[in-house]
């Protein structure tokens, strides 16, 4: 039996909605996977040079919700499956959630602050996802792969690049054995946690705030609706 892991950049909400028909129609719906092993979800920097993109920061925050919506269905009939969600260490940095912000457009130059308020959101959908789906078959991780050497950077200016060069930036591939331990091997009765170098990693006091979560699963059900 074929199984598939299926990667999505989440970069706006009408792009997201378009991979998960495709995923549906296109490669399970066909018959050329019988089931939907692995959902890979990821979202980076919006680039003020596409403008077709969402430029709010909820697109980043809450795209995974809106997949994890359209492909439940199919999660679950395909059990045992993972979702696994790149979220990033600079969830810690994040002053908190606010909903009001989440609606407007980025409003900094460089983005970053709404970088680390999406991934603190990344790794709260996790966490609820995986107490939503106890006991499904479905298992939900989120991840930190690392500073990597990849086109995130290319909002940079040139001069500053080698800057980025002393952070220790790991290549592609290795930026990937997290993403990849998580999607294959990681214990399923993890479901909810947080990883980084294929590890257990304790996230943010806010990422464990489990009511927060639910409030912003509520809040995310209202903006997709």
């Amino acid at each position: 039996m074929k199984k598939s892991l299926i990667a999505i950049a989440l970069t706006a909400f009408a792009a997201t909605a378009v991979h998960a028909k495709d995923i549906v129609d296109t490669a399970v719906g066909a018959g050329n996977f019988k089931t939907l092993a692995t959902a890979l979800q990821a979202a980076g920097l919006h680039d003020p040079a596409l403008e077709w993109l969402d430029p709010r920061p909820s697109s980043m925050a809450l795209g995974g919700e809106l997949l994890e919506q359209l492909l439940r269905e199919r999660l679950v009939a395909s059990a045992p499956a993972r979702v696994v969600t790149v979220a990033s260490r600079a969830h810690q940095w994040a002053p908190g959630l606010d909903w009001d912000d989440l609606r407007r457009p980025t409003r900094s130059l460089t983005g970053v602050r709404e970088y680390m308020v999406s991934k603190l959101a990344n790794v709260l959908f996790s966490a609820e996802l995986g107490r939503q789906l106890a006991g499904s078959g479905v298992s939900s991780y989120a991840v930190h792969p690392g500073v990597v050497d990849t086109e995130i950077w290319r909002q940079v200016p040139r001069l500053l690049r080698p800057l980025l060069k002393l952070r220790g930036l790991r290549d592609p591939e290795q930026g990937a054995q997290t993403t990849l331990y998580c999607a294959l091997q990681a214990p399923q009765h993890e479901t909810g946690r947080y990883y980084a170098d294929s590890a257990l990693k304790t996230p943010s006091g806010l990422a464990q705030d489990q009511r927060l979560a639910v409030e912003l699963w509520r809040f995310s059900e209202q903006i997709l609706s």
